[in-house]
């Protein structure tokens, strides 16, 4: 673990690697990593996780879901399958 400085805490004196004082680097949205377009991607994944585990939990408490729920399920798992596939070069 590195010593802490006896600063105290600001924006600039924060490390995303867990350093803090003199070695500390901030990380700032001129750094970002990640793309709007990859961004994008991650969030209609998120989406479409979201809309099949409400199918999911709508095909629990029916007995017998109505097959416009299973084509549903069925598109969004094809859907999700392809944007991991857009996600991941």
């Amino acid at each position: 673990m590195t010593a802490r400085s006896d600063g105290p805490l600001t924006p600039a004196s924060l490390a995303t690697g867990g350093n803090q004082g003199a070695s500390a680097t901030a990380c700032g949205l001129c750094e970002a990593k990640h793309s709007a377009e990859a961004a994008a991607l991650f969030l209609a994944l998120s989406a479409t996780d979201a809309a099949r585990g409400q199918l999911d939990r709508l095909a629990v408490i029916t007995a017998h879901p109505l097959p416009g729920i299973v084509d549903a399920a069925d598109l969004l798992d094809a859907a999700r399958e392809l944007l991991s596939q857009a996600v991941t070069p």
